[in-house]
């Protein structure tokens, strides 16, 4: 129980404003948990009718948390509120911190602050980024372990939309004693190439219209710039998410 000056005080701290200092002053003078101190607070406040310390209820407190626990464990946090309130009778906000405090954890939760939101997308961009970049690489690879590498040369440069938006090659090459041309599908200015520059081609010998020029700007160029993207996304993402659950 507390001493009649105590209550004096927290009611004088009450009368001006000052709800938290109260509850500060009563965990402090008395060594009150946060919860008890709250609960004194609220009593004196006339905000509660039961007085802090006693309890109506018949279950013992480890049968009630093994009931809130098995409830939370169901996902029906608001049935074991209601089981609270009803069984200690006490307001609603109180009953959610009783139950609050006895919340098993079970492991990843999405986080519910709109910082933890972004760092979740963040995390889930990145990981489909590097997925990305990783299919990229077997698909490259599965190309060219069963390709026909030649050489080619560069006849020309497309500038697609105009001299600013950068060249893509224009390779000629001989196949099976046709002559045939393969634009490249990456632009870039300047230029990677020059007319008359050889370069190498892999050329599928069941489909010789689909090849690939065995450069870096036409086979990495992607997965340098999503491979880079995903690292950084991921990094953030995981790393926030990390340091949010501690906190």
């Amino acid at each position: 129980m507390l001493t009649q000056q105590s209550q004096t005080k927290v009611k004088e701290l009450l009368q001006s404003g000052q709800k938290m200092a109260a509850i500060q002053f009563l965990c402090n003078e008395h060594k009150l948990s946060l919860l008890d101190a709250k609960h004194w607070v609220s009593y004196l406040a006339g905000e509660t009718t039961q007085l802090p310390g006693t309890q109506t209820s018949t279950v013992s407190p480890a049968l009630m948390r093994a009931r809130v626990e098995d409830l939370l464990r169901s996902n029906n946090k608001i049935q074991a509120v209601k089981m609270v309130m009803a069984e200690y009778r006490i307001p609603l906000k109180q009953a959610k911190e009783l139950v609050d405090a006895v919340s098993p954890n079970q492991g990843f939760t999405f986080p519910k602050a709109g910082p933890g939101l972004v760092f979740l997308l963040l995390a889930g961009i990145g990981t489909l980024f590097t997925s990305l970049c990783i299919y990229w690489l077997w698909a490259d690879y599965s190309f060219t372990s069963k390709a026909t590498l030649v050489t080619g040369t560069v006849v020309d440069l497309n500038y697609g939309m105009g001299g600013d938006s950068g060249a893509a090659p224009v390779v000629a090459y001989q196949w099976q004693g046709k002559e045939m041309t393969f634009e490249g599908s990456t632009y870039s200015n300047p230029p990677a190439v020059e007319i008359g520059e050889q370069v190498e081609l892999f050329i599928n010998p069941d489909s010789p219209n689909n090849v690939l020029i065995n450069m870096i700007s036409e086979r990495y160029i992607l997965i340098f710039i999503f491979g880079f993207m995903g690292f950084v996304f991921s990094l953030i993402g995981f790393l926030g998410l990390w340091f949010g659950r501690r906190n």
